[in-house]
């Protein structure tokens, strides 16, 4: 597998959060290779007069506030070619059948240059737990319409989390069987039968790319759970 490596020094952290792993209850969270969002912000690019010379930086077209390096790495297959210089020479990346591209993200506040600019002027955003796909991962997690799934799972997950937040919250001031709480757990239920159902969706991916055959995974309602617990006076923090 051939792969263009497009690596980019932000300010900011665009990288999409996934979930690869849908049997745990406290998953790693991991950032998507292969898709990185667009983004704008106050910064444009790096003042002119630190800018050395004859080495400007390449503008990134998809973030403002990016330094971008390009880089390739070819597979087994190019290295076979062994001494044929000329058609190593000729060869590209995307003439690999199983090219593909990443995008990896490096913190790289005020672009390396925070004097240049004026104290707080926009501060530096950066999640620290989200995790690189490793080469463990590459051979199983090669389709990017499984990585979207796994972009789909956090969210899901996320709001999941979100419904019962809310729900715990209302129900220290709203009385038990009130529209208000009626409706809090309507959310939190549908939100949990969405995550489960997403979840069973990458499972049955994830069998088939191991070439694996069974009954479908049950999973546990997380959110049901702790929300019935939270009736039942049985829920901890």
């Amino acid at each position: 597998m051939c792969r263009r490596v497009f690596t980019h020094y932000m300010h900011h952290d665009v990288r999409a959060p996934m979930i690869i792993d849908p049997y745990v209850e406290k998953a790693f969270f991991y950032a998507n290779p292969r898709y990185t969002p667009h983004h704008k912000c106050e910064l444009c690019h790096i003042p002119p007069e630190a800018w050395l010379v004859d080495s400007l930086t390449p503008k990134c077209e998809h973030h403002s506030c990016c330094i971008l390096v390009s880089e390739v790495e070819f597979c087994a297959d190019f290295y076979a070619l062994g001494n044929d210089k000329e058609l190593g020479r000729l060869f590209q990346p995307e003439m690999c059948i199983e090219f593909t591209v990443d995008h990896r993200h490096r913190k790289l506040s005020y672009f390396g240059h925070p004097e240049l600019y004026p104290r707080n002027m926009c501060p530096s955003t950066w999640r620290k737990d989200l995790l690189e796909v490793g080469n463990e991962h590459r051979s199983l997690y090669a389709e990017e319409e499984f990585f979207k799934e796994c972009e789909k799972l956090y969210t899901l997950e996320q709001d999941a989390k979100t419904q019962f937040l809310v729900y715990r919250d209302l129900r220290r001031v709203w009385p038990k069987g009130s529209d208000v709480m009626q409706h809090a757990q309507f959310n939190v239920e549908q939100s949990q039968t969405l995550l489960t159902e997403q979840k069973q969706r990458i499972s049955e991916m994830l069998n088939w790319q191991r070439g694996i055959q069974g009954a479908p995974v049950q999973f546990i309602p997380i959110w049901w759970m702790r929300m019935w617990a939270l009736e039942n006076g049985a829920y901890e923090e």
